[in-house]
């Protein structure tokens, strides 16, 4: 015959799980404190502090122009902002092809909390699904180089014709 084996308690066993899960109320050392976290662009952007450097901030990124014809010229105005508590100068505005041209002055300096604008130009080449960047480089030290994209879906101005002379006939 076995011997029936000695079992804990379900109070005691509770107990040392509880004081487990509470532990002494100090954290660990190896966690960071929230002095110490490191700080990504998207928190200090969103913090009510003010960076002591310049800080670009591009307004909507992504210029998504949708179907258009090949060889239409669609235009776009990308707003930005100096999130930063020094003066922002963009040095450079450059697009990575001949399809995009870009209205902007590179002399001007932005204050602290100014606004601007980047008029962009786009007029495609080709057909099919298109994706183009325009780098944005300034003295914003933690981001440099920011860039612009945009996407269209570029059709054939003959083939968008004919969907037009459809949709007359067929009204």
């Amino acid at each position: 015959m076995k011997k029936p084996r000695n079992h804990p308690s379900v109070p005691a066993f509770s107990a040392l799980f509880a004081l487990a899960l509470i532990g002494c109320g100090e954290e660990p050392a190896s966690s960071p404190s929230r002095a110490d976290a490191p700080t990504t662009a998207a928190a200090v952007e969103n913090s009510t502090e003010i960076p002591d450097y310049p800080r670009l901030a591009i307004e909507n990124p992504l210029v998504a122009f949708g179907r258009m014809g090949d060889f239409e010229t669609r235009k776009a105005t990308v707003r930005f902002r100096n999130r930063g508590g020094r003066p922002l100068q963009i040095k450079k505005v450059e697009p990575t092809c001949g399809c995009t041209s870009v209205g902007f002055d590179t002399s001007r300096i932005y204050a602290p909390d100014e606004t601007g604008e980047i008029v962009l130009s786009f007029t495609p080449k080709g057909q099919g699904s298109q994706t183009k960047t325009v780098s944005v480089i300034s003295t914003d030290s933690d981001e440099p180089l920011q860039t612009i994209s945009i996407t269209a879906d570029i059709e054939p101005s003959l083939a968008r014709s004919r969907r037009r002379t459809r949709t007359l006939v067929n009204t």
